[in-house]
């Protein structure tokens, strides 16, 4: 009768190539989280945000292929210690406390973030919606505070136990490499030769490690479009809404209004002059855009898809009005994870507030150019709002720009911790360039 205990010939004396890809992986994951969180102490801004937001994304990567990693290691049993005693009890003391630091701290990670009074989508990498913990949002705020505090408790602490841990590991990993020389590394890196200190996979892996840490905090997000300070320079605010500004066209940001400057209308018929505020159509190009900063990183966001009616005659300004419908689920600044985010009800509250609304029906010359008077309809609160801007007619064709200054404290846009306005201010430039064809 054949015996029931593996021979020697039998047992496996290294892990499968696919707990061993999973090791590595894990390990320089791991290592780039560390860096990227030192990176994230220093940061501000914009850039803490998007540090912020792929240190979530590897959080919950780690905590896929760990998972990953206990699944085969259920279904493929791993080579037996090669330590012996004491040794034996504090290995595998090591391994149980890895794996459950390893799913404990990117789990409180997303129990941090799901129970979070500010709500911040999660979008992997970017792209792919990473859903909150069920139940969360359901629960009083006391309650959902305490859930926070425990995420916060077991994940801060769990970091640095899993340093130590870490080091313990490494201690091991060099005592049996350079002191026992018994070929226990080669288990998870085949091909080391016990003892030698030049044996290039051991450099790889050492060069490896060292990247990882350095990728991390070097790591240099790319948080939008990058701009002069002159674009996210506001100007002082003295009402709610307020500007003082036209657009530049040529530079398009704010430029004061040139009382010199060539006549902006031109190539006007009599007959266009005779008619009574023509309506016009807003045509593909033209561009509704926002521009603040972040701790001094300058944010340029648009959005699209806007419409509206526009009904105008420069020889006839007691009979314009304009009403602009502007899609507050369009707005981007060129950040997929800031983006959703600033859909949150802490910011333009979309899924509520689905619409902002800009009416104008007083108009004014002023100086080269106009100046239309109106209000401002966001997340639900309405105030008056002026807007200094150019014009050029040509024939049927028509272009404007405008700029205004809006505070968003005014509009609540920014609750909870960005209700401040050390790290973002509270005027919000707004720069919209029109293009119209004439209609019926």
């Amino acid at each position: 009768m054949p015996s029931l205990t593996p021979s020697p010939s039998t047992v496996a004396t290294r892990y499968t190539t696919v707990a061993i890809v999973l090791h590595w992986l894990i390990g320089a994951l791991l290592l780039f989280e560390v860096g990227l969180g030192l990176r994230m102490e220093g940061a501000h801004g914009a850039a803490r945000f998007a540090s912020f937001q792929l240190h979530k994304s590897i959080g919950i990567t780690i905590l896929l292929l760990v998972a990953l990693r206990l699944v085969w290691r259920w279904r493929n049993t791993p080579p037996p210690l090669v330590h012996s005693g004491w040794e034996r009890a504090l290995a595998g003391g090591v391994h149980i406390l890895f794996y459950g630091l390893l799913l404990v701290i990117p789990f409180s990670g997303w129990l941090i973030v799901s129970s979070s009074r500010i709500v911040v989508p999660t979008l992997l990498y970017g792209a792919v919606p990473w859903p909150h913990l069920p139940g969360l949002d359901t629960l009083p705020a006391a309650a959902r505070d305490n859930w926070n505090a425990v995420g916060k408790f077991a994940h801060h602490n769990g970091v640095y136990l899993i340093y130590a841990l870490f080091a313990l590991h490494l201690a091991g990993v060099v005592k049996h490499q350079f002191v026992d020389r018994d070929g226990d590394l080669a288990r998870m890196a085949p091909g080391i030769a016990p003892g030698v200190w030049r044996d290039p996979r051991l450099i790889g892996i050492v060069v490896i490690a060292i990247l990882a840490v350095g990728l991390g905090l070097q790591w240099l997000p790319i948080t939008g479009t990058v701009v002069s300070s002159q674009v996210v320079a506001s100007p002082a605010v003295t009402s709610p809404l307020s500007s003082n500004l036209v657009t530049d066209p040529k530079k398009d940001v704010p430029a004061p209004i040139d009382e010199d400057a060539t006549p902006i209308i031109g190539n006007t018929s009599s007959a266009e002059k005779a008619s009574t505020s023509p309506n016009w159509k807003i045509a593909p190009g033209s561009t509704l855009r926002f521009t603040t900063n972040w701790s001094g990183d300058a944010i340029v966001g648009s959005f699209s898809n806007f419409d509206g009616n526009i009904s105008f005659d420069p020889d006839h300004l007691d009979t314009a009005h304009v009403e602009i419908r502007i899609p507050l689920n369009s707005a981007s600044t060129g950040d997929a994870q800031r983006d959703e985010t600033l859909k949150s009800s802490e910011w333009f509250a979309a899924s509520t507030f689905g619409t902002a609304v800009f009416k104008a029906d007083r108009f004014r010359k002023a100086g080269r150019g106009y100046v239309a008077s109106g209000s401002l309809t966001l997340k639900g609160k309405t105030l008056p709002i002026t807007l200094p801007f150019t014009l050029t007619i040509n024939g049927d064709k028509a272009a404007m720009q405008g700029t205004a200054t809006v505070d968003r404290t005014a509009y609540k846009i920014g609750e909870g911790e960005y209700a401040g306005t050390s790290e973002i201010p509270a005027s919000v430039g707004v720069t919209v360039n029109v293009h119209a064809i004439r209609g019926d």
